[in-house]
């Protein structure tokens, strides 16, 4: 293996940790208090976000697959939903500070359809919580609902997602290489 061939695999090996530091998939699953309203009124969805920082500054993107029942008004919705928190990271947490919720779609329901559309996208009024690209944690975030007249509190338990074995098996295979090539170098000059 050439030097520059060396150099080049073992140049690779801190822009894979990188990528997979800067764009974790993480997955999301929210849980939504609706206060003052039916009982029977749940809303439950499970999503994939997306992690991206730019030094200190990141986003997390999650979009979330809904199911929204509410037995009082005899519908079940299915949305899919865009929320947006903005905030730091450092030393591989994330910590949020802002943020949006975007409808993109809703069927089987329009009562429920009508009202979302009404109120989203929407700002939240409060978002707190943190998570480790590693271990997980919590975000919490609040929006008004005109609508229904409601505060809306949604908490999000975010889990991360393993790096895939063929991730792992390239950068072991790179290292290797870069093992190898460091061996012949020595063999030639000794």
């Amino acid at each position: 293996m050439s030097t520059k061939a060396l150099l080049a695999a073992s140049a690779a090996l801190p822009l894979l940790a990188a990528a997979a530091a800067a764009h974790a998939t993480i997955v999301a699953t929210e849980a939504v208090s609706l206060t003052g309203v039916s009982p029977d009124a749940l809303i439950m969805g499970v999503g994939t976000g997306v992690l991206t920082n730019t030094g200190t500054s990141a986003t997390f993107t999650i979009s979330m697959d809904d199911t929204i029942k509410d037995a009082g008004l005899k519908e079940t919705a299915t949305t899919t939903e865009l929320d947006t928190f903005k905030g730091t990271f450092s030393n591989g947490v994330f910590t949020a500070m802002s943020g949006t919720a975007e409808l993109e779609t809703c069927t089987n329901a329009s009562v429920i359809c009508g009202a979302l559309a009404t109120e989203m996208p929407t700002a939240f009024t409060a978002v707190s919580g943190f998570f480790s690209a590693k271990n997980g944690g919590n975000l919490f975030a609040t929006f008004f609902a005109p609508v229904l007249n409601i505060p809306v509190a949604e908490t999000y338990k975010v889990t991360p997602v393993p790096l895939p074995p063929a991730v792992w098996l390239l950068g072991s295979g790179l290292l290797g290489l870069v093992g190898a090539a460091r061996r012949r170098l020595a063999d030639r000059s000794a």
